[in-house]
């Protein structure tokens, strides 16, 4: 019994790994990362009238977090009566903090568009996944969109979540993917938002300061196993170039391991005297994020898990 303890957390984060590659994402309309972003919408309104500034924005960001993972943790004590009913309750609701087979769905329309000569579908569908005008975009600018996209959403999908689930469980991802919530919808420097959205954003910053450079890491070595010879030092100083503290490491990493420049017209250029990309550098980059997963998995989600279990027991004993 001890044992089936002990792995509980490998067999939550396995099962939910399974689901994720059998099932895939469901809709938006049905998907509870939706149901949070529904929420914060609709919340706005009444925080702002408390303040647009900096406390309106922090108390938001508090009480919708607050609320969001009582939930998770009300659900996972109901199904605690039942082991293995915790279990499958505790993996679903994993499942839905990361993304892993959606990057693949998501991006190979805008390659096999681009392989068709579409370049207008290809355009339509690198707008489904960036925030930027794609109306004017050649074929280099709309792989590097999707190049970034894989390389970021590493982070946002996988390490960021992911990373806190060893100490926290469930609600420690969730944590992190309500605050990434957050962050895409308020935590912009523009008028409306540069005040309010101040907290969500600085707190994604710091969520995900360790991740984006576990990710960058994990790219990386990712890379060398596929023979892509690069060195890590370069990452260093392409990761600078970008406004964002963390999606130049992903970014900069994918960009010194593919040997391909990476740009956002009027915003940055990573690996400027590399070569531009095609559709089959968009291949590589899911390859990469697909076997980046496994690293972290393997070198660090799994073993922090046993880990901490193991202090915490031995604390309590």
């Amino acid at each position: 019994m001890y044992l089936i303890y002990l792995s509980e957390p490998v067999i939550i984060l396995f099962l939910s790994v399974l689901l994720d590659q059998v099932f895939g994402e469901p809709e938006n309309r049905h998907h509870p990362v939706a149901f949070i972003g529904t929420f914060i919408d609709r919340m706005d309104q009444y925080f702002r009238r408390l303040s647009t500034g900096r406390l309106g924005g922090t108390v938001f960001v508090i009480v919708v977090t607050f609320i969001v993972l009582s939930i998770i943790l009300i659900v996972q004590y109901a199904s605690s009566i039942f082991l293995a009913l915790y279990i499958i309750v505790s993996a679903i609701i994993l499942k839905f903090s990361f993304s892993l087979r959606s990057m693949k769905d998501h991006v190979l329309p805008v390659i096999e568009s681009i392989e068709r000569g579409d370049l207008v579908t290809a355009r339509l569908k690198t707008s489904m996944i960036v925030r930027r005008d794609t109306t004017a975009l050649d074929t280099d600018l709309i792989c590097s969109a999707a190049i970034e996209t894989i390389a970021e959403g590493f982070v946002d999908g996988v390490t960021g979540p992911l990373f806190y689930f060893p100490f926290f469980g469930v609600a420690g991802a969730f944590f992190q993917r309500t605050v990434n919530t957050f962050d895409s919808m308020i935590g912009y420097r523009d008028l409306r938002n540069a005040r309010f959205g101040w907290f969500a954003a600085r707190l994604d910053t710091v969520l995900n300061f360790i991740p984006a450079r576990l990710g960058a890491l994990c790219i990386w070595l990712a890379s060398r196993f596929r023979g892509n010879e690069s060195d890590f030092r370069g990452i260093v100083s392409e990761s600078s170039k970008t406004e964002s503290r963390n999606g130049g490491w992903p970014m900069g990493s994918m960009a010194i391991a593919l040997g391909i420049k990476l740009e956002k017209k009027g915003y940055y250029v990573l690996g400027e005297n590399s070569r531009t990309p095609g559709p089959q550098d968009v291949r590589e980059a899911l390859a990469i994020y697909m076997l980046s997963f496994w690293i972290f998995l393997l070198l660090f989600v799994i073993p922090f898990s046993i880990l901490v279990f193991l202090l915490v027991n031995l604390s309590i004993s």
